[in-house]
């Protein structure tokens, strides 16, 4: 999944979009991959929905003595206090595959520039249909955020 996630940043640079120009998006396993890649690439900014600090502590909540045991990879918590972009994180209250507690003690985690928004009622799969409209303007203020950042550093894009 990492060379994976180079791949497709490297066919952006390829196909002339600056680092500054490109926003990391991950959901759920996507979010560690998400956080690996801009630990090692530069970009404008990351949204991750449904994140989790890492497998092993995914593990634990779904196989309480066994899980941790299972897998240890995918670990965000470490990773993601070097992460110099801006943070949008997004998590459903309802949650039942990654619980809340595990996307806050990223967001603890990471450094400054970050925001966290809970969509109340929104569990693993549905958080973009409950969310609604508020998921497109969410979306919409952290690019204008970004854009607007970037304007003021003199980084802005094409």
């Amino acid at each position: 999944m990492y060379a994976d996630a180079d791949a497709a940043y490297e066919w952006l640079l390829n196909a002339g979009y600056r680092p500054e120009e490109i926003i990391l998006h991950g959901e759920s396993l996507g979010t560690t991959v998400a956080v690996d890649l801009v630990t090692r690439r530069k970009c404008a900014g990351v949204i991750l929905e449904a994140p989790f600090t890492s497998a092993k502590d995914v593990a634990a909540t779904v196989f309480p003595v066994v899980g941790p045991m299972l897998i240890w990879g995918f670990d965000s918590r470490r990773k993601i206090r070097n992460v110099s972009a801006p943070l949008l994180f997004i998590q459903g209250d309802r949650d039942e595959v990654i619980p809340i507690r595990l996307g806050q003690a990223l967001f603890a985690g990471a450094p400054q520039l970050k925001s966290f928004w809970v969509v109340q009622g929104a569990g693993h799969n549905d958080l973009v249909e409950v969310a609604g409209a508020e998921y497109r303007k969410r979306l919409a203020s952290f690019y204008h955020n970004l854009q607007t950042t970037a304007a003021r550093d003199g980084t802005n894009g094409r």
